[in-house]
């Protein structure tokens, strides 16, 4: 349902990125913050052509997205978290 929040998608990450402007379903505001823009199906239209008329605002928002990727999903912090993992926990000690 368009309600419940969404995990993010390897391909919205990836265009984020590369720079690319995500709009997407509200649902989706929880997983991106503004690192997107969020509106329904029918004004998709309306919010593409805003955005493009003020390229001041789609050049911050392309920043945005790109920052959002840089601080939640890099390898590197992906690594990070891996290696927490594999560090043993008080109770993994014996």
């Amino acid at each position: 349902p368009d309600d419940e929040p969404a995990d993010p998608a390897a391909d919205v990450l990836t265009a984020l990125a590369a720079g690319c402007v995500a709009v997407l379903p509200h649902r989706y505001a929880t997983a991106f913050g503004d690192a997107a823009v969020y509106c329904a199906p029918d004004e998709v239209q309306d919010t593409v052509r805003g955005l493009h008329a003020d390229h001041r605002a789609l050049r911050e928002q392309s920043a945005r997205g790109a920052a959002f990727v840089r601080r939640h999903h890099t390898h590197d912090l992906f690594a990070e978290r891996v290696a927490h993992l594999a560090l043993p926990t008080p109770a993994t000690q014996g």
